[in-house]
């Protein structure tokens, strides 16, 4: 009984730590993109960003991929039959209904990520070089939080069902003393949840991807100066990108990284 309650903390540990390192990919993804072009940098990367950097590319292909299967996963079975909620309900139409709005939430996130990345990266980069740019359009905005809402749905719907699948189909039994589990999915069940699993995958990543947008609206939209205090010089900024040793700032079009063990206090102030 001990093992397995250590097997069990020993597994929900690895479990919560790949989540936090995948949270932290995937939420810094386009940050990260717009820092790798800047090429000409003082900054000798360690293994471990370099490994996050990658893992982060490994992420956005398996992105991609588990979206191809989904659509071939529609294509063979149908629209309507994919998002099918199989539960029953006195009125069919109603399950029709709520599988539409399943199937619409779902691919609204898709739509509204592939909308949304070019544009929100270059209005950053626009701001961060100092040339000149539009604040982030209020469409735009709302926009992005109708993506953030239909992922929200389509995550609840996933673990909801998910859950009520293994609730119901997988049984822990004590026999002679030991505990074993009894599986009774069935071939199309498994085929529901490799599916279901898909759409979690999906939209919890166009989640953290659709908030990481959001933040980045928020700072192109600021009317805010940041101002650096060294024992030199006070420098002023409208943003800047934060590395691990340095700061980046533009200056008349040209790049400017600054020691952080050099700044002292940094202030964010209303531009007057």
């Amino acid at each position: 009984m001990q093992d397995e309650i250590r097997n069990s903390l020993i597994t929900l540990t690895t479990i919560i730590t790949v989540l936090g390192v995948y949270i932290k990919v995937v939420d810094s993804f386009i940050i990260n993109t717009i820092k790798s072009e800047y090429k000409n940098t003082p900054i000798k990367q360690s293994v471990f960003n370099i490994m996050i950097t990658f893992a982060g590319y490994i992420l956005v292909a398996l992105y991609f991929i588990f979206i191809i299967k989904g659509v071939i996963h529609i294509y063979i079975n149908g629209f309507l039959e994919s998002f099918s909620l199989n539960v029953n309900l006195e009125k069919p139409s109603l399950g029709v209904a709520l599988g539409s709005i399943l199937a619409i939430a779902f691919l609204s996130t898709l739509i509204v990520v592939v909308i949304n990345i070019g544009n929100t990266r270059s209005a950053f980069v626009n701001k961060l070089e100092n040339k000149s740019y539009e604040k982030v359009k209020r469409y735009t905005i709302c926009i992005n939080y109708y993506g953030i809402i239909s992922a929200i749905v389509v995550n609840l719907y996933c673990i909801i069902y998910l859950y009520l699948v293994f609730t119901t189909n997988i049984k822990i039994v004590n026999s002679f003393g030991t505990y074993i589990t009894e599986n009774y999915i069935n071939d199309e069940e498994l085929s529901n949840i490799a599916f279901s699993a898909s759409m979690l995958f999906i939209s919890f990543t166009s989640f953290l991807l659709l908030n990481s947008f959001r933040e980045i609206h928020n700072a192109v939209n600021e009317s805010k100066m940041y101002i650096l205090f060294t024992n030199k010089e006070t420098i002023v900024a409208r943003c800047f990108l934060e590395y691990d040793e340095y700061y980046l700032i533009f200056e008349d079009g040209i790049e400017r990284y600054i020691k952080k063990s050099e700044v002292k206090e940094i202030r964010k102030e209303e531009l007057s």
